[in-house]
């Protein structure tokens, strides 16, 4: 078998289909019926034979025969072959109504007695349950108008074959001429599509058995229902009989009216509307012609009829004809049909000598055109080849949705396309459908930002601009709706609001970071849209414009509250000052429960806040509360938080005492961390002298603090202050000025107080005597009113004499005793040894005068007067000096040395310089060598 590349042109050339005779190396005459699946060819030939030829292996013919146990007269000549989409299973019919079925893998035809004396005419095979050994259920349809279901297994191990038939599951009034089946796994629904004559109908039902295998016989229930749909098309007398194709529910049906096509569809079955979409080419609307049309076979685009000689193929979607071709005719050779195999997608055309194969190539190339001239855009864009097509059936499927006032489905359309964006928008302006628009930019938004090629963030940036503005347009529209709105369409326009409030905050939560922040919120807030304001401020954690959005509103609930939630430092910082102002309390409380604030940036907020506050009691000051929490919880050192504490409360004008003052003064002691010369002036400046004189004497200036009591006749406060010094001294000279105080407060009137005062400063300070207040006693006083004070002094004076006396008895008898202890030492006698050296210079010590000491420690003079030079002992050091400046200055005779001299033997051996105080006093010195001024010994 050979493939000729020769074509036979005649009308219109065609670049999609072609045509070519197939050449075989075997006669192929009287063919009288041709099957193709699978890319299985299957030739029947009048005289009984069959060719099987598989396509992938075409020089291999399988040959096979019906059977001889009846001549041919008596099994008629083969008439029709029907073979199932897998090419597996063939069904054989004869002129003289036998039925035979040959299986893809065996040359024997199996005898089929049930369809004995049935005409088949059509038979139709359900793709989802044909297998390679078994058919499933099918239907057979027949001259007579019958339909029967029948199953057929064919066993390959002992070649035998299972038949059943079911015969009459249906009754029509004409020859079946098509059969179809579809079955829809997803909803278990089953269709059976039937035409006979000029009727068509269809059944659609659910198979109450799941999973079924369609080897029981359930096809035939469908019929017990009434059609779904029924039509009878007119018969206009001009065509005899019908001829029929299809690939599973997509059919062409030639009718006397004209060829009828389309699709049978699970939806359009539940509204019945499937027959009633049918497209019809009529047959005036071809090419004249004196031949009946023979055959019809479907492409997916297109379909291909045979009329006598002439083929024929036409665009589906517009009815064009795109191919029209005469092929040629040899004498005695008369062309019999199509056939289609739907699986491999080859189409074939034959007569009774010759078969002829069309080939189909890129059908799909322009078809685009004709699904946009039929408003399939859908199907259109499935087809495009490029991006300029998809471009193109965009744009056409936006103005037809433009024209049909489809806005908002145009407004998607226009935005996958490259028409310039100022005119589409203008379109809808113009119409004044702003919906639409905002629907154009929503869409057009969204394909700019995923386009990953190009950077396109500037055309975001104001797309996103005019979408926001659209939208608090649209919102402030339903508003107003709502506000004049009846109540009968109250309901619709709420859900309309908040569906368009729900699409606004889905845009800017998905596109926060391409909107300008500094334009939204002018656009919104140019609309008083507050709370989609607030919302997109909350949203990318603004906090500072909600604050101050709150804060131009005087709302300072709100304000407190979005500063808690933000918790930040700075912002607090920032407007601390007219928060703390219009609401101190609950400013307080936030700033309170704020963590990581430092107090020193709020006291300019504070210090405002107390101009105004002056007057309010302390234990209500907001100011106070804040820095004294402040304080407790932190224990910070600032001076600036604790100078401003004090310059509040120091300030105040609500209150007498200085308890809070004073308390806090205690509480902290002699730690400074305030400014003290600050807070004393303060407190000199608003008179809180307490705190004063209590400041005065932390710095030890027991003096000022005293007299700044006395200067302001407090002098309960003075004798306290005087009895605080630790020095003897100091604290007797403090009580002489409250003694000069008291006793000047009494007038001539008053004498009498003299001796009740007098006594009161004894018993308060046992430093005082009478002695001392005497010439502090005014001239109106007598003597005779101190006289039992007098009296008492003196016995005192008189027991520390007696104790002065004793004292310097027992001082004598010691005196006496060391005296005699050191006449006893001067008859003590020190043994050295031979060759003993000089602890100081460790040289020979008999060398010259040397001293020994107790301790065993030995030096020469010059040594020893050095060692003491070095030390630490001054009072020695100024004796030596002084007799070193005497011997120099007096006349001693010639070659008398400073070391003999008595009174410097006696100095120099008093005490060891290494073993008495005079080591000791040494220890904080450093370790360098300590060297004296050179002397002349």
């Amino acid at each position: 078998m050979a493939e000729e590349e020769e074509t036979f042109e005649i009308g219109a050339p065609s670049s999609i289909f072609n045509i070519a005779p197939v050449q075989f190396q075997t006669d192929v005459s009287n063919i009288a019926s041709l099957s193709v699946s699978s890319d299985i060819l299957v030739i029947g030939f009048k005289t009984g034979r069959l060719f099987r030829i598989d396509l992938n292996s075409p020089t291999v013919i399988e040959e096979l025969e019906l059977p001889h146990k009846k001549s041919l007269q008596e099994l008629g000549k083969i008439e029709k072959l029907f073979q199932d989409p897998t090419g597996n299973h063939l069904i054989v019919s004869t002129t003289k109504a036998e039925s035979f079925y040959v299986h893809k893998s065996s040359t024997q035809f199996k005898y089929i007695n049930e369809l004995k004396n049935v005409r088949v005419s059509a038979v139709a095979w359900n793709k989802d349950a044909v297998t390679d050994n078994q058919t499933g259920a099918i239907l057979i349809g027949d001259k007579s108008g019958a339909v029967h279901e029948a199953f057929v297994e064919y066993i390959e191990a002992s070649q035998k074959c299972n038949k059943k038939v079911l015969k009459d599951v249906y009754k029509a009034q004409s020859s079946i001429d098509g059969l179809a089946i579809g079955y829809d796994n997803q909803v278990n629904s089953l269709t059976v599509l039937i035409v006979s004559g000029d009727d068509i109908a269809y059944w659609n039902d659910t198979i109450r058995k799941k999973n079924v295998k369609y080897n029981d016989f359930i096809l035939g229930e469908i019929f017990k229902t009434q059609p779904v749909e029924f039509e009878q098309y007119q018969d206009l007398g001009n065509i005899n009989g019908s001829k029929f194709s299809s690939n599973g529910l997509d059919f062409g049906w030639i009718t006397t009216a004209g060829t009828v096509f389309g699709r049978i569809t699970n939806e359009k079955a539940a509204s019945k509307k499937n027959i009633a979409d049918l497209k019809i080419l009529v047959n005036m609307e071809l090419p004249e012609s004196s031949h009946k049309f023979k055959s019809i076979i479907l492409t997916k685009y297109h379909l291909i009829l045979l009329r006598g000689s002439e083929l024929l193929i036409i665009n589906k979607l517009n009815d064009e004809v795109v191919y029209h071709q005469s092929l040629p005719v040899s004498e005695g050779e008369r062309f019999i049909g199509l056939s289609a195999d739907y699986t491999s997608e080859t189409y074939w055309a034959y007569s009774n000598l010759s078969i002829y194969e069309i080939t189909v190539d890129d059908e799909d190339r322009d078809i685009w055109r004709a699904m946009v001239e039929n408003r399939d855009f859908e199907d259109a864009l499935a087809v495009a080849r490029d991006v300029e097509t998809k471009d193109v059936v965009l744009a056409q499927r936006g103005d037809y949705l433009f024209s049909q006032g489809l806005f908002d489905q145009a407004a998607h359309a226009y935005s996958a396309t490259s028409r310039s964006f100022e005119s589409v928008a203008l379109m809808f302006i113009n119409k004044n459908q702003n919906d639409a628009l905002l629907e154009y930019f929503l869409a057009k938004f969204s394909l700019l930002k995923e386009d990953k090629k190009f950077d396109f963030k500037m055309q975001l940036v104001m797309l996103s601009s005019w979408i926001v503005e659209l939208f608090v347009e649209r919102l402030n529209e339903l508003d107003d709706i709502l506000a004049t709105e009846q109540l009968v369409h109250l309901e619709e326009t709420t859900i309309l609001k908040t569906g368009t409030e729900k699409r606004f905050q889905e845009f800017i939560i998905e596109n926060k970071d391409v909107l300008d922040k500094k334009t939204a919120y002018e656009i919104i807030a140019s609309h008083n849209r507050r709370s989609e304001l607030l919302y997109y401020a909350g949203l990318i954690n603004d906090y500072d414009f909600v604050l101050a959005y709150w804060i131009r509103y005087e709302n300072w609930e709100e304000a407190l509250k979005t500063l808690e939630k933000n918790n930040d430092a700075n912002i607090a910082y920032k407007y601390s000052t007219v928060l703390l102002v219009n609401d101190p309390i609950r400013t307080v409380d936030t700033w309170l429960r704020m963590s990581e604030l430092n107090a020193a940036k709020l006291l300019p907020a504070i210090l405002t806040y107390n101009k105004n506050s002056k007057k309010v009691k302390t234990s209500k000051h907001q100011g106070v509360r804040f820095l004294l929490s402040y304080i407790e919880k932190t224990s910070t050192k600032d001076a600036s938080v604790h100078d401003t504490l004090l310059y509040i409360l120091i300030s105040n004008e609500s209150s007498d005492n200085e308890k809070m003052v004073l308390r806090y003064l205690e509480e902290h002691g002699s730690n400074f961390y305030y400014n003290p010369d600050f807070i004393l002036r303060l407190c000199l400046r608003f008179k809180k002298i307490q705190s004063a004189t209590y400041i005065y004497t932390i710095l030890d200036c027991y003096e000022d603090a005293l007299n700044l009591a006395i200067e302001n006749d407090m002098i309960d406060l003075a004798i306290v202050i005087a009895d605080k010094p630790d020095d003897d001294k100091t604290r007797k000279f403090l009580w002489l000025k409250v003694a000069d105080k008291k006793i000047a407060a009494i007038r001539p009137s008053e004498k009498d107080l003299i001796k009740k005062e007098v006594k009161f400063l004894l018993d308060k300070c046992e430093l005082l005597r009478v002695k001392d207040l005497l010439p502090r006693i005014p001239d109106f006083t007598s003597i005779d009113n101190l006289k039992e004070e007098i009296c008492n002094d003196l016995e005192n004076f008189g027991t520390i004499i007696n104790k002065l006396s004793h004292d310097m008895n027992s001082s004598i008898t010691i005196n006496d005793s060391i005296t005699e202890q050191i006449g006893k030492n001067k008859k003590k006698i020190q043994i050295i040894k031979a060759g003993t050296s000089c602890s100081q210079c460790e040289l020979l010590l008999t060398s010259r005068k040397f001293f020994v000491f107790p301790c065993g420690h030995s030096f020469h003079s010059d040594c020893l007067i050095k060692e003491i030079l070095r030390s630490n002992d001054y009072a020695t050091k100024k004796k030596i000096e002084f007799l070193q400046k005497k011997f120099m200055s007096s006349k001693h005779e010639k070659g008398a040395k400073f070391v003999n001299d008595p009174e410097v033997d006696a100095l120099l051996s008093k005490r060891c310089p290494l073993c008495s105080d005079i080591k000791i006093d040494t220890i904080d010195q450093p370790f360098d060598d300590l060297t004296g001024d050179d002397w002349d010994v």
